[in-house]
């Protein structure tokens, strides 16, 4: 359902050059999807031109997404990450909101490299290993990565967690690329790393069947605690992950009902927001405090339309509006589908949402592929900060790949796909990584060849 923002206070002509009128409007879309303006920015601090120029942007993107076949809005800016004929791709780890900044990693270099995609600013780069686990947490002027990497190939090697701040001034130009800091995570982590606060770090760790503990690192202050969960969703039939939205932690766990037919997701609170309160206790009563107040949040269930059917899972995420999976699916003699499942959850964040969620599921024609660079090339696949679209490549039997865009409606609840307009001269074959920007509207797609292409849709 579309806001329609810009045209709702246009039509108010008494009131067109209300300030307040306009801080209103685009705050309650903010609460919905991501608005046209960098992470941080204070609207109150903005003129009522700068208002309706956010206000006309968010809504031109809204507007041209939804339709059956969105068109880009101007022409495409390319960027050159590498001068080596038959270099090696690039992976897009990020495109830092609002601005035309892109991480990229270069798995055999074992560098983070960030591209601006108007070609205005040098390459910077930084040695980080070979990454096994990544997280990200966007801050205003700020864009922070925390890896688990090795310095070799293989699994044996040491581990090490690190956090890169990459550090820009308004309008997206790079600052600086730094590590800041570096340590030995606990040898018997599960699931993580991920961004607790902008200073916080945590990892799911696993010490015995029945017993875990999340791991809470505080790398500005150098110091750490460790959360205990012990519960029935810690059972060896459950894959147990974590997820941050809004800067709220949930411990999510995932099975499958053999018998029914049945997927279960279910999602668990964890108040670890007390971390930062002012209570006077220690952090380690804090955190003996937050295992003993985890609670259960939502349940989602969904039929197993794929069952004897071999599949493998691209992405599960939680977000603001919902929690939704891709998978492909190779049923027999076809080449393979993309199912795509999504559940919408009001209130996320609060204890006020406990209910059991039946997830829509659709099947895709074609299935989301990847490069033939290597085995391990990414899925082209990628999903916005926001939870509401997903930029995706589909590969066909019989016809040339497609760039697509899958967006997920709450209200009533609707997954839709719909078809990129992209220029004939980008070849979507030898595409080797895709990422999308939902608060300008751009998709990035990293060419095997070493360009980087920035297809903007408003």
């Amino acid at each position: 359902m579309r806001t329609n923002l810009y045209k709702t206070c246009s039509s108010l002509r008494h009131l067109a050059d209300s300030k307040s009128l306009w801080i209103n409007v685009l705050e309650r879309t903010g609460r919905i999807r991501n608005l046209a303006c960098p992470i941080g920015t204070d609207l109150s601090e903005m003129t009522v031109s700068e208002l309706r120029r956010v206000a006309r942007h968010t809504n031109k993107l809204e507007h041209n997404w939804g339709r059956a076949k969105p068109y880009m809005a101007r022409s495409v800016r390319t960027a050159q990450y590498s001068y080596v004929e038959n270099g090696e791709p690039a992976a897009i780890l990020a495109a830092i909101p609002a601005t035309s900044l892109v991480v990229l990693y270069l798995k055999e270099h074992k560098q983070i490299l960030v591209c601006d995609s108007e070609g205005q600013m040098p390459l910077q780069r930084i040695h980080v290993g070979k990454i096994r686990r990544r997280a990200h947490f966007d801050d205003s002027g700020r864009h922070l990565i925390a890896v688990l990497a090795a310095d070799l190939d293989i699994w044996g090697d040491t581990i090490s967690l690190k956090v890169i701040s990459i550090d820009y001034c308004e309008g997206g130009k790079t600052i600086s690329i730094r590590e800041v800091f570096h340590s030995t995570p606990p040898s018997q982590y599960l699931h993580g790393p991920l961004f607790v606060a902008p200073d916080l770090v945590g990892l799911l760790c696993d010490v015995d069947e029945g017993r875990s503990f999340i791991h809470i690192i505080n790398f500005t202050r150098k110091f750490s605690v460790d959360i205990p969960i012990t519960s029935s969703y810690l059972t060896d039939d459950r894959s147990i992950s974590l997820s941050v939205v809004d800067r709220r932690l949930f411990i999510i766990s995932a099975w499958n009902n053999d018998d029914t037919g049945y997927e279960t997701y279910d999602i668990h609170f964890c108040p670890v927001e007390k971390l930062s309160s002012e209570e006077n206790l220690s952090w380690t009563e804090i955190a003996t405090e937050i295992g003993a107040n985890i609670v259960h949040a939502a349940q989602m269930v969904v039929s197993n339309h794929t069952r004897g059917f071999d599949r493998e899972t691209v992405e599960l995420k939680l977000s603001r509006v919902g929690y939704h999976a891709l998978h492909v699916v190779y049923p027999e003699l076809h080449a393979g589908l993309t199912y795509a499942s999504f559940w919408p959850i009001e209130q996320l964040g609060t204890r006020n949402i406990q209910s059991t969620k039946y997830g829509g599921t659709i099947n895709i024609e074609g299935k989301i592929g990847s490069h033939h660079y290597d085995y391990s090339a990414p899925w082209l696949v990628a999903s916005s900060h926001s939870g509401i679209y997903s930029v995706l490549i589909l590969q066909h039997a019989d016809q040339d790949p497609q760039l697509c865009l899958l967006q997920r409606d709450s209200s009533p609840p609707a997954i839709h796909v719909r078809t990129l307009d992209v220029p004939r001269y980008i070849d979507l074959k030898e595409v080797y990584a895709v990422a999308i920007e939902d608060r300008y509207g751009v998709v990035y797609l990293s060419h095997a060849h070493g360009y980087l292409f920035a297809l903007p849709y408003a």
